[in-house]
């Protein structure tokens, strides 16, 4: 795996929000046999500003939180439509645990991660057959100290591909992660893996109430990260899609956190 820091625009090959799941598994792999003998430790340690503390801490204010509890925007036409109880009890129960998701955390085995690993900042053709696979992965400004699995969270959740994806895509980038950390030498137990995949459910809470505020100026509202403008039932369908998978691996992470802390 190439780490660099060039303008995107300078970057050659396949950007990964084109990758087919195979290649998203191939580049899964890479990653796995990279970090694989980076092992650093069950703390966080001190460096790095990518930290999923740092990262709850930072949309703490930004986003108005309760709207989770405010019945009247959850009556919303687009919002009553789309959004069911699984993604509000989603939100809720992750924004109320965020000390608990970060505990656990905290206490997985760590590496060196990228931090922000998601299809804007990848790049190459990881279906090329033989080790050296390339994959160019850029903007290391959160770069740190982070669980095994994590910079998989991030790869496994394209908010740019349709809803659909995200099953087969959490499939491949785990698999691929885990063949590469086997590869690697790396003695890391796969659910502890998956538990460092799946905590960051937490992370993207943030979006539920954000979608909400928009609600009311949601027809011709652009898509996230700055897209041309989305069709705004397509775009809330999308998000819904996503929100509750994201509830499911919020779920999970209790399931793993509790096998593998609290023997469970």
């Amino acid at each position: 795996m190439k780490v660099t820091s060039p303008r995107r625009q300078d970057v050659a090959g396949t950007p990964a929000r084109r990758w087919t799941p195979a290649q998203y598994r191939a580049a899964a792999r890479r990653f796995g046999l990279a970090q694989g003998g980076l092992a650093v430790g069950h703390r966080h340690g001190p460096w790095g500003t990518g930290s999923l503390r740092a990262y709850l801490d930072g949309w703490a204010g930004r986003v108005d939180w309760a709207l989770l509890e405010d019945d009247g925007a959850w009556r919303h036409p687009l919002v009553a439509q789309y959004f069911d109880a699984t993604i509000r009890d989603y939100a809720r129960r992750a924004h109320a645990e965020r000390g608990e998701f970060v505990g656990w955390w905290e206490a997985l085995p760590h590496t060196v991660c990228h931090n922000d690993a998601w299809c804007n900042n990848l790049f190459g053709a990881p279906e090329t057959p033989g080790a050296s696979a390339p994959v160019t992965a850029i903007d290391w400004s959160m770069a740190g100290y982070a669980p095994f699995g994590s910079d998989m969270g991030n790869l496994a959740l394209d908010l740019l591909r349709p809803a659909a994806d995200f099953t087969t895509l959490d499939a491949a980038t785990f698999e691929g992660y885990v063949t590469g950390l086997r590869e690697s030498g790396s003695r890391n137990e796969p659910r502890m893996v998956r538990l460092g995949m799946v905590l960051t459910a937490v992370k993207w809470a943030w979006l539920v109430p954000d979608v909400i505020a928009r609600a009311a100026d949601a027809f011709g509202t652009p898509a996230i990260h700055g897209e041309p403008p989305a069709d705004t039932h397509n775009l809330f369908a999308e998000r819904a899609a996503v929100l509750r998978r994201l509830a499911a691996w919020a779920d999970e992470a209790r399931t793993l956190a509790d096998a593998c802390f609290y023997g469970m």
